[in-house]
């Protein structure tokens, strides 16, 4: 470590802690920005306030369920999605990402909701009113998930910040799902343990030359 400045992401066990070290760190520092259309600048997360976010969406998921339980993210484009993400990390619960439903397409995409919900066995919902915006009695169609487990992460106390837990999550341990598009087939999940993703993060770094100076689309980096 190098001023203060951590030389590579192996140094540390999780994306969790990292995060953490980094609202310690380097507060202000921005962590993440939403363009809107690509080149608007929409609005953005210093490391000081995903770390908050974190703690407050964590603190509220370790109130309602139990660590290692999976719960299925629902967002559209934005930055609520980072805050849920990160917000699971900290309570050790599985994030199990998918794609906002197309009231249009409801036929299509529904289904393939359905059968993520079903195959990673999720007991909780987490999304944003933008989330399930145009779209009547999704939680219905859910039914493996209980009406009352519907965490709208944008209404979350920050209290509940205070009330989170520090609970460490080994390296090997399981930090979420991948699921594939389902176009083709039924979508089949992936699972992607901490060290996965560190490892991924590392392979980034050195691949493209990154520094702490250097803001990326990420838009660019995933295509």
């Amino acid at each position: 470590m190098k001023k203060g400045i951590p030389d590579s992401v192996d140094e540390f066990p999780t994306l969790a802690s990292l995060l953490s070290w980094r609202a310690q760190h380097q507060p202000h520092r921005v962590a993440y920005a939403f363009l809107r259309d690509g080149i608007t600048h929409d609005s953005q997360l210093t490391y000081a306030d995903l770390d908050l976010q974190a703690r407050a969406i964590g603190g509220a998921l370790q109130d309602c369920v139990a660590s290692g339980e999976r719960a299925l993210l629902i967002y559209p484009p934005g930055l609520d999605f980072v805050c849920a993400f990160f917000g699971c990390l900290y309570a050790g619960v599985i994030a199990v990402p998918a794609p906002p439903l197309d009231p249009f397409r409801l036929t299509q995409t529904l289904p393939r909701l359905q059968g993520i919900a079903k195959d990673a066995q999720v007991s909780l919902v987490m999304t944003t009113a933008q989330g399930i915006s145009g779209i009547e009695g999704v939680p219905s169609e859910l039914p493996q998930v209980d009406a009352a487990q519907w965490l709208m992460t944008e209404a979350t106390d920050m209290e509940w910040a205070e009330k989170w837990e520090d609970r460490p999550i080994a390296r090997e341990a399981l930090a979420y799902l991948q699921y594939t598009s389902g176009s083709t087939s039924t979508p089949k999940g992936v699972m992607i343990s901490a060290r996965n993703l560190m490892q991924n993060c590392e392979a980034i770094r050195q691949l493209c030359f990154y520094d702490e100076q250097l803001v990326v689309d990420m838009d660019a980096v995933l295509s």
